[in-house]
């Protein structure tokens, strides 16, 4: 099933005569369960491009489709609940609140959702736990290693059961063995929640391991690798 498609995306900014092209025409399908690597030099647009994926930032011209719908033209009511519902975000810093405990973050997304307390309790334990991070789901931000400071983030990105997982450079403040070990889990996953995955890398390691490379290189996707 197609969860996400971008038609003709061009992306530029304007300060004060000069105008920057980042994005000059990018068309991309992202199915059920694809795994895509965006991988180019710092500054080619990468953040940019996974910006209007996640419909954090609209395009200057192109269309983007999240399941048939053109996100172009929601409302900020509408595009909220898109992002809060179908698509989950992880970051190369987890952006998670530090006054909250491991738990409280990840039942967040689900009480602004408007559910229940006690039903995101529940969920929010199942996430932790499935990410092995059961014991330490009282420990706030500062009490816990870089590794399970993403790995926290990455149960609040998917406690929702989000269409899309796009993560922007989610090992890139990690050690080598902790990095690994983001990989794996997100990976994991892709065949457990039958999730498609886009991921921003510069981590080669990480790049390989996804069916599809994309370059971006002058605004444009290049495919580095198909399977």
């Amino acid at each position: 099933m197609k969860v996400l498609e971008l038609i003709n995306i061009h992306k530029y900014f304007t300060h004060s005569d000069h105008t920057l092209k980042v994005l000059k025409g990018i068309d991309l399908v992202i199915q059920t369960g694809d795994t895509v690597a965006i991988t180019g030099v710092s500054g080619s647009g990468k953040s940019t491009l996974l910006h209007i994926m996640g419909a954090l930032d609209p395009p200057t011209m192109g269309t983007v489709k999240f399941e048939e719908r053109p996100v172009n033209g929601m409302s900020e009511s509408e595009l909220c609940n898109l992002r809060n519902r179908s698509i989950g975000f992880v970051f190369q810093f987890h952006h998670l609140l530090p006054e909250l405990n491991a738990h409280e973050n990840v039942m967040m997304p689900l009480l602004i959702q408007g559910g229940s307390k006690r039903d995101a309790k529940a969920k929010a334990m199942e996430t932790l736990e499935m990410l092995g991070l059961k014991e330490r789901a009282n420990h706030r931000t500062g009490e816990l290693s870089g590794g399970e400071q993403q790995r926290v983030a990455i149960a609040r990105a998917i406690v929702t059961a989000p269409r899309i997982l796009i993560a922007d450079e989610p090992t890139g403040n990690l050690d080598k063995n902790t990095g690994q070990e983001i990989i794996r889990i997100l990976l994991g996953l892709r065949k457990e929640k039958e999730l498609a995955i886009v991921v921003a890398t510069h981590n080669r390691e990480f790049a390989v391991a996804m069916d599809r490379e994309l370059e971006l290189i002058d605004g444009r996707l290049v495919t580095k690798k198909e399977i």
